[in-house]
């Protein structure tokens, strides 16, 4: 896992396939037995089996709301209390996040990762799965203030708590030492030495007065478990390239020492100008015209869309949403974005995400749909692809006929951004064409900078051909003619936009036929074809600057097997 507290509680397990061929759906726990994998050896096998579960030995607790019957409908608020502290009140509605505000609001509770999932079955009834990460042990329940109603009446609490795993905190400690107090006039500082790097370690104070031969009750540390660390190891293979005449991409290698920590929370990007004549180079600002800036590289949001498309304004029915093992309720083709993200966020592997809707729009193509463009708030990892169930096959990402029904209807996930944390990083426009600039990168694994990496190459800003062409897509016109239509380059190189070159043929080496267009137009029809041949297409901007590479066409409004294969 890219980042393991992302994700809650008990997870399923991962499955592998030894046939590069197969798909997902194909993918098992255990390979023994299948033939024409391709593994070698005598008897060769791949396993996957748990070795620790998710968060154990912390305290876990579910709060639960729910009607006498499954078509009452929950309104009004309810609030918590522990330790005789007691929240505002919380909506019966309340966000993962809103409730984990509230909660971290009692001092004594401190950090707590909430999930919220929607009860199957009811209308808008749900559980917040709450987990304590730094009040450790065996907890008592939290105590719950009821205030909800609810449609049909009923009388029953509407709220209850209930406690799903026991903490556990260990009596048996790696090492201890008395201090007298006698030693330290003021505060009680205490350095512990000889402590193993990367392992964590919970820390306990207890007090004796002298009275008796026991100390008194502990104190835990806050926060509940420190880890101690050094700086990691600095990125490696640090290499420039141009975008155009005022910025610059750089790219890195990370470090596979983080200093003890379990991963690197950000990098810092350095840029600075050489002066002529110099043969060193100093990232500090002067007054002598040196250029030096710095960026912090953080993480980025997942981003995804599911999209709608039909060849007729007639698409209907509903879909499911599969994500890491669990399914969303039904999904329906004209749903809301507020629809959508309640249906995402009543799953418990899914905490928070925003939906807004773009018109599907496809330049000389004509078709129907609409996009939900989902941003995934709270999970900082790279997280893998929404599957879509429409009760025709194994979910997937594409999925046609079952539930939904329309011409040619089509319903497909595409993701726009991975999420996580970059290995590149391109600079804001501020740049020079002429001047020489060098970089280099450093890593901060959430305690320590590392030392700085300089980059391999040094480099003027200049005009470059245009990145591809974007959303390059094909559709089946009629037996003999294909529209292909795209969107413009990320990135011009510097210069305007020349044109766009159109390659299609029977295989993919492209020397059969081409077009070219004017760089305001994104579509082009591709006629007299033979209706017995498959073909591929491809699309290419290109500039006074030379021709960018070349983007693959994805058909629009195909079988999926077609889809699949590309």
């Amino acid at each position: 896992m890219s980042d393991g507290d992302s994700i809650f509680g008990h997870l399923e397990l991962l499955t592998v396939s030894t046939n590069p061929d197969d798909s997902p759906q194909k993918f098992v726990t255990d390979t023994r037995g299948i033939p024409g994998t391709s593994l070698l050896g005598s008897q060769a096998r791949i396993v996957v089996k748990e070795e620790v579960s998710a968060f154990k030995g912390f305290e876990q607790q579910m709060i639960s709301t729910q009607c006498t019957t499954s078509a009452g409908i929950i309104n009004g608020y309810f609030a918590l209390s522990v330790d005789h502290v007691r929240t505002k009140e919380i909506p019966h509605d309340a966000s993962a996040q809103d409730l984990k505000l509230e909660l971290e609001s009692i001092s004594s509770i401190r950090e707590v990762k909430v999930v919220r999932s929607k009860l199957r079955d009811s209308i808008n009834s749900f559980q917040w799965k709450i987990i304590f990460i730094e009040k450790l042990g065996n907890l008592p329940i939290m105590n719950v203030h009821d205030y909800l109603t609810c449609s049909d009446g009923s009388a029953t609490p509407l709220v209850f708590v209930t406690e799903t795993v026991q903490g556990v905190l260990r009596d048996q400690f790696d090492g201890e030492i008395e201090l007298n107090v006698s030693d330290y006039p003021g505060h009680v500082v205490h350095i512990m030495y000889n402590l193993m790097r990367g392992m964590p370690y919970h820390i306990r104070v207890s007090a004796w007065n002298g009275a008796g031969d026991s100390y008194g009750r502990a104190q835990y540390s806050t926060p509940a478990i420190v880890t101690p660390m050094d700086k990691p190891d600095p990125p490696s293979s640090v290499e420039m390239s141009s975008i155009d005449n005022t910025t610059i991409q750089i790219n890195w290698n990370a470090a596979l020492n983080k200093g003890g920590s379990h991963k690197i929370t950000k990098y810092k990007a350095e840029v600075a100008e050489i002066l002529p004549g110099n043969t060193e180079v100093h990232f500090i600002d002067d007054d002598n015209g040196l250029f030096y800036e710095s960026f912090d590289v953080d993480y980025t949001l997942e981003v995804q869309a599911i999209v709608l498309e039909s060849s007729a304004n007639d698409m209907g029915g509903f879909f499911v949403i599969n994500f890491m093992g669990e399914s969303t309720s039904k999904i329906f083709t004209d749903a809301e974005a507020n629809d959508v993200k309640e249906a995402l966020e009543g799953i418990s592997t899914i905490d928070s995400v925003d939906v807004s809707i773009d018109p599907h729009t496809q330049d000389f193509i004509t078709t129907y749909g609409q996009r939900w463009i989902i941003t995934f708030t709270a999970q900082q990892v790279n997280l893998p692809t929404m599957l879509i169930d429409s009760g025709s096959g194994q979910p997937s990402t594409i999925a046609t006929g079952g539930t939904i029904f329309g011409s040619s209807s089509i319903v497909r996930v595409e993701t726009i951004s991975n999420g996580g944390l970059p290995s590149s990083f391109i600079t804001p426009p501020v740049l020079e064409e002429g001047k020489l600039y060098t970089s280099r990168i450093s890593s901060f694994n959430g305690n320590s900078w590392s030392d700085p990496a300089l980059s391999h190459n040094s480099i003027s800003p200049s005009k470059n051909a245009p990145s591809p062409p974007q959303d390059v897509r094909v559709n089946i016109l009629s037996d003999t003619e294909l529209g292909v239509s795209w969107k413009a380059p990320l990135f011009d190189g510097g210069a305007s936009i020349s044109g766009y070159k159109i390659h299609w043929d029977d295989d993919d080496m492209f020397d059969h036929s081409s077009a070219t267009v004017g760089p305001s137009e994104h579509y082009f029809l591709i006629d007299d074809l033979n209706p017995n041949e498959s073909y591929f297409v491809r699309v290419l901007a290109f500039s006074s600057r030379g021709f960018s590479e070349p983007a693959l066409a994805k058909p629009l409004l195909c079988p999926m097997e077609l889809l699949e294969s590309i």
